[in-house]
């Protein structure tokens, strides 16, 4: 499980015997982190990246790195997944958007302006939406003043409210 919006859990994997998953170590005390249980017996190995970079030998560094890029890809497709969960049409774009802005843009961070690349279309085919749908929802965003739209992108203006709905 990893933390959803307002404090529910949204359940993302299961593994079984001989699998590996990924604790991401940027998660600190302050910050809630992904949670797992076991429904059966198991015998739980931890490893840290630097052992498991020694113990690889030269490659390591290259199979850790590539896991890394793997689980970047799967938080982004578990966020995806839980943004066509929301309510309405408003709810599943504010949170697209979100995503977007934390995944996409660069590797430095949340940003505030999406590529102006992104087109509507494509909105709706990640959010199982009609592009109807998304035009209507973009435009109540911008109404709301959350977002702004221009020739070179979007650009989010409140992203505290856009991650309430």
């Amino acid at each position: 499980e990893r933390p959803g919006r307002a404090e529910r859990r949204v359940g993302v994997d299961v593994v079984g015997t001989g699998h590996a998953f990924y604790l991401d170590p940027s998660s600190s005390s302050e910050a809630p982190v992904h949670l797992g249980y076991a429904v059966t017996r198991t015998l739980l190995c931890l490893c840290r990246d630097a052992a498991l970079t020694d113990g690889l030998g030269e490659s390591g560094r290259t199979a850790v790195e590539l896991h890394e890029l793997a689980m970047q890809a799967l938080s982004r497709v578990e966020r995806l997944s839980e943004a066509r969960g929301r309510s309405d049409a408003n709810a599943r774009l504010a949170a697209l958007l979100c995503v977007l802005a934390d995944t996409l843009c660069t590797r430095g961070g949340a940003q505030t302006r999406l590529p102006d690349g992104l087109q509507q279309r494509d909105f709706a085919r990640l959010l199982s939406l009609r592009h109807e749908s998304v035009c209507r929802a973009l435009r109540q965003l911008s109404d709301r003043g959350l977002i702004q739209q221009s020739p070179n992108g979007i650009e989010i203006l409140d992203r505290a409210a856009l991650e309430a709905l």
